[in-house]
C-alpha cells in the first residue's frame, strides 16, 4: 500500500514539474480535447516525424481543392510535433487527445473536422468510433500494413487493439498490393492502391553543389555504397553480415529509431 502511493506521488510531483513549462501546459491541454474553433477543416494524423515527411504535395493539392478547409495536423509525440511546426505546412498542429470518448468528441467538433486522415495504419480505435458516429468519413492515406510486419510484436499488439474499427473507414489508399491484401483482411471493403506520396517530394531536388557538399561530409564520394534506411532492431546485424562480403564498398545506416545510434 505504501509503495503504491509513493509511485503515485512521484508520477504527480512529475507531473506538476513538467506543467511548468509552457509545451507540456499546452500538451495536457490539447490531449484533454480543449482547442481554438474552427468551422471548416481536413484532419491528418501522423504517428510520428517520419509519417510527416513527403505530405508537402498532397497538402497542397488538398488546399488547391478545397480552399474553404483549413488542413489540420494531430501527432502523438513531441519530435513529430516540432518538425510538423517547423515546416509551416499546416494550419494548426496539435497534440491527439488521449483514448477518451468525450476528449475526442470535443476535438472533433470544435475543430470542424469534415474528413479525417490518418497516415500509415490506425494506432487507436476510439477516434475512428467518434468520427464513425458523427458521420466523419476516415480514410487511410499511404497505408503500408503488410503481413510480414506482424511478426513484430508491436504492430501486432497495434493491430490487435485497432481490428475492430477497420471496417468502419470509409476506404484505405495502400502503397502496394502487398498492403492492400493485408487491409482487406481486417475489414475495410474500399482499398484502392496509390503509391508512396514520398515520390512527391519537391526538395528532393538538391543543387549539385549542395550534394557534393552532403556527400563529403558523410563520406559519400564513392560509387559503392550499401544504405540501410529505417532499420528496426536487430535488422543492422542482417546488413553488417552482407556487408562483410562486400569489398570495396562503405555502408551507410540511418536506424529507425533514434535511441539505435547508442548501440
Amino acid at each position: 500500500m505504501r509503495e503504491g502511493l509513493l509511485e503515485y506521488v512521484t508520477i504527480l510531483s512529475i507531473l506538476l514539474k513538467r506543467f511548468h513549462k509552457k509545451e507540456w501546459r499546452l500538451y495536457f491541454k490539447e490531449r484533454l480535447g480543449i482547442h481554438p474553433l474552427i468551422k471548416k477543416s481536413i484532419l491528418l494524423h501522423a504517428n510520428a516525424g517520419g509519417d510527416v515527411v513527403g505530405l508537402n504535395g498532397f497538402v497542397q493539392q488538398l488546399r488547391k481543392n478545397y480552399p474553404e478547409q483549413s488542413i489540420l495536423l494531430s501527432v502523438d509525440n513531441f519530435d513529430a510535433y516540432r518538425f510538423a511546426k517547423q515546416i509551416n505546412l499546416f494550419d494548426y498542429v496539435f497534440f491527439r487527445p488521449f483514448g477518451l470518448s468525450w476528449a475526442n468528441k470535443h476535438m472533433l467538433r470544435s475543430l470542424g473536422v469534415r474528413l479525417f486522415l490518418p497516415i500509415k495504419m490506425l494506432y487507436f480505435a476510439d477516434l475512428i468510433k467518434q468520427c464513425s458516429t458523427l458521420k466523419i468519413p476516415s480514410i487511410i492515406i499511404r497505408c503500408h500494413l503488410r503481413k510480414e510486419y506482424f511478426n513484430y510484436p508491436e504492430i501486432r499488439e497495434i493491430t490487435t487493439k485497432t481490428r475492430g474499427v477497420y471496417p468502419l473507414l470509409a476506404s484505405v489508399i495502400a502503397e502496394t498490393g502487398r498492403d492492400t491484401e493485408t487491409v482487406k483482411s481486417l475489414g475495410t471493403e474500399n482499398v484502392i492502391v496509390g503509391g508512396s506520396l514520398k515520390y512527391d517530394l519537391g526538395y528532393m531536388n538538391i543543387p549539385k553543389e549542395k550534394l557534393k557538399r552532403l556527400q563529403k561530409q558523410l563520406c559519400m564520394t564513392q560509387e559503392k555504397l550499401l544504405v540501410c534506411v529505417g532499420a528496426r532492431y536487430g535488422e543492422e546485424e542482417i546488413v553488417l553480415n552482407i556487408f562483410s562480403k562486400l569489398r570495396g564498398w562503405k555502408l551507410f545506416i540511418a536506424p529507425r529509431y533514434p535511441e539505435q545510434s547508442i548501440e
